[in-house]
């Protein structure tokens, strides 16, 4: 969703051009600015989710490889105290 409107106005900010050139040319500029706000706010979300995502992913790879070893450390730990 968020690549589909990236370039969307901020909160749907919009100015509406008046009759006179500078009324015009000041709406311009205002959506213009909405539009980078709102394109610089969506790329940082965009991009945090693609890290927390990949951080999530190696969590899990991490966990999913050292699962089947803590039946193992357990024993290894216990033969370790008994000694």
């Amino acid at each position: 969703m968020l690549l589909r409107t990236m370039f969307a106005p901020w909160r749907q900010i919009v100015s509406l051009p008046g009759r006179s050139i500078g009324e015009r040319l000041r709406a311009v500029l205002d959506n213009l600015v909405s539009r980078c706000i709102g394109f610089s706010i969506r790329l940082m979300v965009l991009i945090i989710a693609v890290l927390l995502t990949m951080a999530v992913g190696l969590v899990g790879l991490v966990a999913a490889i050292t699962w089947p070893f803590i039946p193992i450390a357990v024993i290894w730990s216990v033969y370790g105290a008994l000694r």
